[in-house]
């Protein structure tokens, strides 16, 4: 057994919220683990016993984050005001070794193949396809329950683009596919993990899972805005079907 300590802070503070989760067990992936979890000064501590494997650790952090956000969800209904919780630090406690706590995925990090272009940026900004698309690639990054339902939301915001005037559904999903050069069996794949999620059904996939619908959903944006920017179909030449 392996006690990992997690401490975050809640924002906005929020300090009338004092809390003290009583002792429980879960099952955080296949790892069976005690959970103590309290809140209180705007600070969350957590104390995890964990039997068996602790290497991802950010499965454990994010699963007591999805906790302590039922507390936080529960006190905006009388205080009309969305808290947010942020974990920075997890520490197993009996080797002190101290795990930084991944903000967004920065495994998808790529600045060569897509970095800021303000040319490229000047082409879009005004396009309410393309900054909504980028919103839900935010909030894709930033909400681990629901990666798959924002990603494939993305992914109709671009579909959206190409649906003008009497452009019926299947024809805009046919026409994004031949201008960016997307397959329609990688836009179902999204669209399964994303149907249980906005049907409300809870997954929480694999961190690499996630690592993989996120590098494919920033391909598909980043060619979108390149079609815009463009104002052409991307040429097979240049990029292969994805």
């Amino acid at each position: 057994m392996k006690t990992i300590i997690i401490k975050g802070t809640i924002s906005p503070e929020k300090s009338h919220l004092g809390l003290e989760f009583p002792e429980y067990e879960a099952i955080i992936g296949e790892t069976k683990c005690d959970i103590i979890l309290n809140i209180k000064d705007g600070k969350l501590n957590a104390s995890v016993n964990v039997y068996g494997d602790y290497a991802n650790v950010d499965n454990i952090a994010s699963a007591i984050s999805s906790i302590a956000h039922t507390a936080i969800d529960f006190e905006s209904l009388s205080s009309g005001v969305p808290g947010s919780i942020d974990i920075h630090t997890a520490q197993v406690s009996e080797d002190y070794t101290i795990f930084p706590i991944r903000k967004g995925l920065p495994e998808i990090a790529d600045i060569h193949n897509y970095k800021f272009d303000p040319n490229l940026y000047e082409s879009f900004y005004h396009n309410k396809n393309a900054r909504l698309a980028l919103k839900d690639f935010r909030l894709s990054l930033q909400d681990h329950d629901n990666t798959y339902f924002h990603a494939y939301r993305m992914l109709e915001q671009i579909r959206l683009y190409f649906q003008t005037g009497s452009t019926d559904k299947a024809a805009a999903w046919k026409e994004m596919r031949r201008n960016l050069l997307v397959s329609r069996e990688s836009i179902e794949n999204v669209k399964r993990g994303a149907d249980h999620q906005r049907h409300g059904d809870y997954i929480f996939g694999e961190y690499k899972e996630r690592v993989s619908v996120m590098r494919y959903s920033r391909e598909v944006l980043y060619r979108f805005l390149l079609r815009i920017h463009k104002g052409q179909p991307l040429s097979e030449e240049e990029y292969t079907i994805i």
